[in-house]
């Protein structure tokens, strides 16, 4: 938006009021607007948080029980192989 008014060459440059006051209630509108987006985007951002901490809630949770699985576990014997065993004892009980 043009704030000034065409002067010819050599005299003031003059800025009209009721422009300037235009153009400042048209860059309060925006801003409202990105605020609104601001708003919104923190929102987002806080429910991605929110499913990053319930993973690594069950990711805490699942080596908790591949530690107790390998703990049960025979010295000598493969962890690998017992967990996965453990696993499919606790299916087929179900």
């Amino acid at each position: 938006m043009n704030l000034v008014s065409p002067k010819p060459k050599g005299s003031s440059v003059s800025l009209s009021p009721d422009l300037l006051k235009t153009e400042r209630e048209r860059l309060r509108t925006h801003l409202r607007e990105i605020e609104l987006q601001q708003r919104e985007a923190e929102a987002a951002l806080k429910a991605v948080r929110q499913r990053e901490l319930r993973i690594k809630r069950e990711i805490e949770a699942l080596t908790t029980l591949i530690d107790l699985a390998d703990g049960d576990t025979q010295p000598g014997s493969n962890p690998g192989a017992t967990a996965q065993g453990a696993g499919s004892e606790s299916t087929s009980g179900q």
